[in-house]
């Protein structure tokens, strides 16, 4: 053991040097510290100089909770949309994986590697019962293409949907039954037939 250094008022981490308090078994000086969150701890000079104490304990703490929740959401709405989007693009195991990752759809990587990346692009619901829902239901999941959308604006943009265009307007059969007061079997009936759908337009508006 070298000559004893006074560390008192000395800074080490989140450690203020109090006083010089003694020596362990070892002969190493021991001092008494307090930590920027208010505890007191004491430690040695070797571990003090060498980087080995920075705090009171406090700082293992924080790494360790970091580490297991690392955003603090790991129970919220945004988190289980952010596994589920994951799930559905990379599980073969998934359930819905063969209508999303068997036809190609990706996560782009900011957010397949960060939930921070997602919630920061997404922000909160404002509606629990949103979903994420892609604008282009051909393209993956990425922020110019997502949005939190409700269970209707999803189904409108399932790749197995009908889709009618009339007068510059594209609309989904379900959307085109809503606005002529029909249903859609009503309009798949016409068209089974081989009408046109303008044909079928009008004729649902004549009656209507």
């Amino acid at each position: 053991m070298g000559k004893k250094k006074d560390l008192t008022g000395n800074r080490f981490g989140r450690l203020l040097v109090i006083k010089e308090v003694g020596q362990d078994k070892y002969y190493y000086f021991v001092w008494e510290c307090l930590c920027d969150c208010g505890n007191y701890t004491r430690t040695t000079s070797k571990r003090l100089i060498n980087g080995d104490t920075k705090s009171c304990g406090c700082l293992n703490l924080e790494a360790i909770k970091k580490s297991n929740t690392t955003h603090g959401k790991k129970n919220t709405s945004e988190y289980r949309s952010w596994c589920g989007m994951k799930a559905r693009c990379y599980n073969i195991n998934n359930h819905k994986y063969y209508r999303y990752g068997a036809r190609g759809i990706t996560v782009c990587e900011r957010w397949l590697k960060s939930f921070e990346n997602f919630f920061e692009d997404m922000g909160e619901k404002p509606e629990k019962r949103l979903t994420v829902d892609r604008i282009d239901n051909d393209l993956g999941y990425f922020k110019e293409n997502c949005r939190w959308g409700t269970p209707r604006q999803q189904s409108g943009n399932r790749s197995t949907n009908h889709w009618l265009e009339y007068k510059g307007r594209k609309m989904i059969l379900e959307d085109w039954a809503i606005e002529l007061g029909t249903d859609k079997s009503g309009i798949r009936f016409h068209l089974s037939r081989g009408r046109s759908f303008e044909e079928v337009y009008n004729y649902f508006k004549s009656i209507k």
